[in-house]
């Protein structure tokens, strides 16, 4: 009699647990959209609404494409861009992608990527600049507290502190008017000028491979107009990272550069998200998702 209690409540736990855990790959998504332009819909048990961003793609539900493109990332990080007219059953999608040699969003970054997918909350985000940057965490633009006298503030297009990498980046700041040209220099942290240049406009291009460095450097850069007395708010730091450890897509597909920029930007390197993030937008110009992605990083540098 105890063997067969026994044997009855080993099955009924046995038989629960397989209930969840079908339950849980039934529930389980497969793709998360990235970007769509054009006519682009999703058909759910018979049922055909528009795609939109953020859009959780589950076995059973077909991605159907009229006209247009759709920038789809897998739940294993890796990416597939659609640009042909066609019915696509998200199953058979997984099945192209999961055993092919793409490379991936590393596992250090799928979970935020795809947490970012999934944000309710950032239209109401972008409406709102100055609260987005008062969100704990955020990071904080340069001072705003002009200088002392008449001469205007030069407001450089970074955040107070920023991670960059040994390359060449074009840095710029608001131009002033009256100005006949700016001087920019950097200091290391010992206060040394590295390196000390003139520009005629209001942005220069900096090659940071090509400063003296030893290891993880540290840069102060300030901007001044000598003619109108204008100078820099603060100095801005720039962080170098000779071995920056981001786990960037190889490919050079709109959809690979969003999600790449994504990434740059959680890490603070935020002049190469907007690198990455104006290349999406240069190779799919009809995408909200990747338009939207870069004006907000934009709007996070405009003086409020």
């Amino acid at each position: 009699m105890r063997i067969k209690q026994f044997s009855w409540s080993k099955t009924l736990v046995v038989s629960a647990f397989i209930t969840l855990f079908n339950s849980g790959i039934s529930n389980a998504f497969l793709f998360k959209v990235l970007g769509v332009s054009g006519n682009v819909k999703l058909q759910v048990n018979g049922q055909v609404s528009n795609l939109r961003p953020g859009t959780k793609l589950e076995t059973g539900q077909v991605l159907i494409i009229e006209s247009g493109y759709c920038g789809l990332m897998h739940a294993n990080g890796k990416i597939l861009e659609l640009k042909t007219p066609g019915s696509f059953p998200a199953a058979n999608l997984a099945k192209s992608i999961t055993g092919n040699s793409k490379t991936k969003v590393s596992d250090k970054y799928l979970e935020y990527v795809l947490g970012q997918l999934s944000k309710t909350e950032e239209k109401d985000m972008e409406t709102n600049v100055r609260k987005y940057m008062d969100v704990p965490g955020s990071v904080q633009r340069g001072s705003s507290k002009p200088n002392t006298g008449n001469a205007a503030s030069i407001y450089v297009n970074l955040f107070s502190s920023n991670q960059i990498m040994p390359a060449p980046y074009f840095i710029s700041w608001t131009p002033i008017a009256g100005s006949k040209g700016y001087e920019v220099s950097l200091a290391d942290r010992f206060d040394e000028i590295v390196m000390q240049r003139k520009s005629d406009s209001a942005f220069i291009e900096i090659d940071f491979s090509k400063l003296p460095t030893q290891g993880d450097e540290s840069y102060k850069l300030v901007v001044t107009s000598p003619g109108t007395g204008s100078k820099s708010v603060k100095e801005y730091i720039m962080n170098l990272a000779t071995h920056a450890d981001l786990g960037l897509q190889t490919d050079n597909s709109a959809a690979d550069n969003m999600v790449n920029g994504m990434i740059c930007e959680e890490k603070h390197y935020f002049l190469d998200a907007i690198k990455y993030y104006e290349k999406a937008n240069r190779q799919e110009p009809g995408v909200e998702s990747y338009s939207e992605a870069l004006s907000r990083l934009k709007s996070k540098l405009v003086k409020k």
